[in-house]
């Protein structure tokens, strides 16, 4: 039988956090998750899709790593005890 999924007490404010980033253009939340990471500890994972196709120039590049960063950065100021990861697919 499957484990039940335990919720997470933030994820709500976790969402909000995210959601009040400003993304690119062309750049579209996928999904938010809440596992565990290589190394065991507690993780929250932030994907984001691509829609813009495009040429992936220096300034793309440099868009897209701000933008990460800023997310990372602002659930890092959370400080709910989990790791932030944030990916492009």
């Amino acid at each position: 039988m499957a484990a039940l999924a335990q919720p997470v007490p933030q994820e709500a404010e976790i969402a909000e956090v995210v959601a009040a980033v400003p993304a690119p253009k062309g750049v579209r939340l996928k999904r938010i998750f809440f596992d565990n990471d290589h190394a065991g500890d507690p993780a929250i994972r932030v994907i984001f899709t691509l829609t813009r196709r495009g040429p992936s120039d220096k300034a793309r590049m440099s868009t897209l790593t701000d933008f990460r960063i800023a997310v990372r950065d602002r659930l890092w100021d959370l400080q709910t005890g989990r790791i932030p990861y944030v990916r492009f697919q």
